[in-house]
């Protein structure tokens, strides 16, 4: 199901949160590229009206770089560098917080929790850490959003797979070289645990796919 922090994501205005998988709650515009108020050198084509953005677009295909690999604990924050695009802009200024340089994306990690999801949820119930082989994000032509990972048991006894996260990550894409203070914990957006579980045998790969139908999304019609 889709979790509260879905509704935030696709929230027009500034003035909403979110609950990273730490537990924090934070505000919208840390997470989000081009939602915040940038006063660097493009000065006021860039400030807030009426709590929206003047700037900015979210990027979510991709085949993630190898090194996002390495990125397979749901609880440790990565910094996702390079893994959705890199901007045009200049790395010569200091700019790594500045929100118009940041980029989004979704990815998946799994866990063998069997708690029904709730809206309000923000983690797995039971994480599981596994190797990864590879990550994708694609958007398709029927307004469907399907975003891909493929795990590997690395342990030595089988590993059984019985709930999956879809989470909305933020990276600062244009700098390979970013402080661990500017790394931005993840936020789940989707939890679903699954009628049939998925047994990995040791040393086997299974790939995952997390769909977000943005067809079913209703608008309700104006009435005033």
């Amino acid at each position: 199901m889709l979790l509260d922090n879905f509704k935030s994501l696709l929230s027009f205005t500034q003035n909403m949160n979110f609950v990273n998988v730490l537990g924090n709650t934070v505000s919208k515009s840390k997470v989000l590229q081009g939602c915040g108020l940038y006063t660097g050198s493009q000065g006021s084509n860039n400030t807030v009206v009426n709590g929206h953005s003047r700037y900015g677009t979210t990027c979510f295909n991709y085949n993630a770089a190898a090194t996002a690999n390495g990125f397979k604990n749901e609880q440790t924050t990565y910094h996702w560098n390079n893994v959705v695009c890199c901007t045009t802009e200049s790395t010569s200024t200091n700019n790594e917080g500045s929100t118009n340089r940041r980029q989004n994306g979704f990815t998946l990690f799994v866990g063998n929790g069997t708690a029904e999801p709730k809206a309000d949820d923000y983690k797995l119930e039971s994480p599981l850490v596994l190797n990864v082989s590879q990550s994708s994000c694609i958007e398709l032509n029927n307004n469907k959003i399907t975003v891909s990972r493929s795990f590997i048991n690395n342990t030595e006894e089988d590993a059984t797979v019985s709930e999956i996260g879809c989470y909305l990550f933020a990276t600062n894409t244009w700098s390979n070289s970013v402080n661990s203070s500017e790394y931005i914990p993840i936020v789940m957006i989707g939890r679903k645990v699954l009628k049939n579980p998925v047994t990995i045998l040791t040393g086997e790969l299974y790939t995952f796919n997390y769909t977000i139908d943005m067809s079913q999304i209703a608008f309700l019609e104006a009435d005033s």
